[in-house]
């Protein structure tokens, strides 16, 4: 496989680049789904996706890290880093006690788009209490 003989620098381009594609791969499907049935219908199915990927991939982050799945707040600080989101945004955890984690997404590419194309922009707050 070509894959294989990529430099550390050619590999990493290309990691950028799967998640780029992977990226625009999610926002065409929630435009597409937008234009069809509207915004308030697409963030809803776009949120059920998201139900479902989500674990999947925290599940393979964890298992390809050695991440504790009973770590708390420093396994999913670790976690976060590793998301496919991570090599394409900016973000940033900080731990403000040792019972909270504050994770912010500090640039995100799919507002930034939705600003540029004159589209109204999507804000989430989650709270998780262990």
């Amino acid at each position: 496989m070509i894959i294989d003989e990529l430099s550390r620098e050619d590999l990493l381009k290309l990691l950028h680049i799967f998640a780029k594609n992977w990226l625009a791969h999610d926002g065409c499907w929630f435009l597409a789904a937008e234009k069809r049935f509207g915004l308030e219908t697409a963030m809803e199915l776009d949120s059920e996706a998201w139900n479902c990927f989500s674990p999947v991939e925290a599940k393979r982050i964890m298992q390809t890290f050695g991440i504790d799945e009973n770590g708390g707040l420093d396994a999913l600080e670790k976690a976060l880093g590793y998301r496919l989101y991570a090599a394409i945004n900016v973000q940033e955890a900080e731990r403000v006690d040792e019972n909270t984690l504050r994770f912010r997404m500090v640039e995100c590419r799919v507002q930034q788009a939705r600003q540029r194309n004159g589209s109204s922009t999507v804000s989430v707050q989650i709270r998780w209490d262990n």
